[in-house]
């Protein structure tokens, strides 16, 4: 069994009651062409976060021709994505992978669509990792986790458009944002939580998108 040495992960959020799922996955595989090789998709669905079954997994498919890609949490279930390419000799170890996890679900597909569409970071999710690794990085230089912050977030483009979304933005609830020539300045109180950054850097982002700007990311406002 094969994995990455460079994992990366990211929250989001699902159903009418937007229950919370973190998914963790290979970067060089997300961010590269899927290889010609390892075209069959292993779901290996057990109960629990996978605390205990993820470290038994080097052990138990140490000469198996696959790669671990993904591992999906969600309410109580803990999904392992493998990409293989000798899928006789995963099958044999399901036996014993089964015996380790207590209860185990299996599900398998050919190539590397289920990577592409359930694994891989979408745009809104490499702005939640971005949201993330920032505000771990400004806690670790010592900002105060705790306290509200005020974040500055920062769009590009055409002046008439962004004095639009600016009154939009008014409209919607946020302090007047700050025009400086094709800069728009967007300020918004947080905790230095991600998550709560996140709903505000993806929906900017979006509207960017929608509206031919461009969202250059946020940064704490100087006191």
């Amino acid at each position: 069994m094969h994995r990455g040495a460079a994992w990366s992960r990211y929250v989001y959020r699902y159903g009418l009651d937007q229950r919370r799922a973190e998914v963790r996955f290979d970067v060089a595989l997300a961010t590269t062409p899927a290889p010609s090789t390892h075209a069959s998709t292993v779901r290996l669905v057990v109960v629990g976060d996978g605390s205990e079954f993820e470290p038994a997994l080097p052990a138990l498919l140490a000469d198996v021709d696959c790669m671990l890609v993904g591992i999906l949490h969600y309410g109580s279930t803990t999904e392992f994505v493998f990409q293989v390419e000798d899928v006789g000799a995963f099958a044999d170890r399901e036996p014993d992978l089964a015996a380790t996890a207590g209860a185990l679900t299996v599900h398998r597909s050919v190539g590397w669509d289920y990577f592409d569409d359930r694994v891989c970071p979408r745009e809104n999710d490499w702005q939640r990792i971005t949201d993330r690794e920032t505000t771990e990085r400004l806690i670790a230089e010592g900002a105060d986790a705790g306290a509200t912050h005020v974040v500055l977030h920062t769009l590009i483009g055409e002046p008439d458009r962004l004095r639009h979304f600016a009154d939009d933005l008014v409209s919607a609830g946020f302090e007047a944002p700050v025009l400086e020539g094709e800069r728009l300045f967007v300020r918004r109180a947080h905790l230095l939580v991600a998550d709560e950054i996140s709903l505000v850097s993806v929906m900017l982002g979006g509207q960017c998108r929608q509206r031919g700007l461009v969202y250059d990311g946020w940064r704490l406002a100087r006191a």
